[in-house]
């Protein structure tokens, strides 16, 4: 199988039938429709929310989209939705679709073992990001502090050249005083 720019251990639509993918993505589509309606919010109200209080950032023709099932979701849009919407995450999603074999079985397992270790990873990976982000942080506040300082002894040394250029000229001021009484 040829690798279309997709991680290899990723789980994808075309392992399951395109109708059922579809029919799942138009439900939860129509579920966040109907609580979004139910509160009274608009798209772009959902969208704000959304990006304010669950940073999660979503534009309001990607809501748009999610409700119509032309667009997928993933886990951490799935929670943020059901909690701006108040309502659990399994309100949102469609019926468990109930196996019909053992290898209907088998398949699920490994979809859902693939999706935890795609969803472990990711956390990972956000923690190094989370990490990195702090670090960088501190970094830049180190420099700030830096800059701070430094400035602080520029404007100090700018106040020494001022006195000094003063005492030089109040100093050639008395020279010349000294040399005009002695002629």
């Amino acid at each position: 199988m040829e690798n279309d720019g997709q991680r290899d251990d990723a789980v994808t639509t075309d392992q399951l039938p395109v109708a059922d993918v579809a029919d799942q993505a138009s439900y939860f589509g129509g579920r966040v429709r109907t609580f979004r309606k139910a509160r009274g919010w608009s798209q772009e109200e959902l969208a704000k929310v959304l990006a304010n209080f669950h940073k999660v950032v979503l534009h309001q023709t990607t809501v748009a989209k999610l409700e119509s099932g032309t667009r997928p979701t993933n886990v951490p849009e799935i929670f943020a939705l059901a909690s701006a919407l108040g309502v659990s995450y399994d309100e949102l999603l469609p019926p468990p679709v109930v196996a019909n074999s053992s290898e209907d079985l088998t398949a699920a397992k490994t979809a859902f073992e693939r999706a935890k270790s795609m969803a472990n990873a990711r956390a990972k990976e956000a923690d190094r990001a989370r990490d990195q982000a702090a670090r960088t942080q501190l970094e830049a506040d180190t420099l700030d502090e830096k800059a701070k300082a430094l400035e602080q002894e520029y404007r100090k040394a700018l106040r020494a050249d001022v006195v000094q250029r003063r005492r030089a000229e109040k100093l050639r001021e008395i020279a010349a005083d000294i040399e005009g009484e002695g002629v």
